[in-house]
């Protein structure tokens, strides 16, 4: 699978590299909620630089869905990493239908950024 996570200072960090499947991608965030060790609700961080992952447009809305679905389990806001032009547009494109849903996603090009954005909330 090409999906794993980590913890990190009260983040669950979803690292993406090779294929997978959004399904994959739900179950390996349950996965690491379930094993969260801090106190309260973890920010999610999507780290994709490198998978070749890139959802057709019609997807984009179900991707936004699915965020909105943990939103119970994680703080509602939420960082996505990527290093190329395709899915940083389509990053905002999942952006824009998460903010109808209540939330909030930033794409970023620096994972330290990311971090530091998240780690404000």
């Amino acid at each position: 699978m090409g999906v794993s996570y980590l913890h990190e200072d009260g983040l669950l960090i979803l690292e993406c590299e090779g294929s997978f499947t959004l399904e994959e991608a739900r179950q390996v965030v349950k996965d690491g909620l379930k094993s969260f060790p801090g106190q309260g609700s973890p920010a999610l961080l999507i780290s994709d630089p490198s998978s070749p992952f890139a959802p057709p447009a019609e997807e984009v809305p179900y991707m936004a869905q699915s965020l909105a679905d943990t939103l119970p389990h994680i703080k509602p806001q939420v960082a996505l990493y990527v290093d190329s032009d395709v899915k940083f547009g389509i990053g905002r494109m999942i952006g824009i239908h998460c903010e109808e849903i209540g939330v909030n996603l930033r794409v970023f090009r620096d994972l330290q950024e990311a971090k530091d954005w998240l780690r404000q909330f």
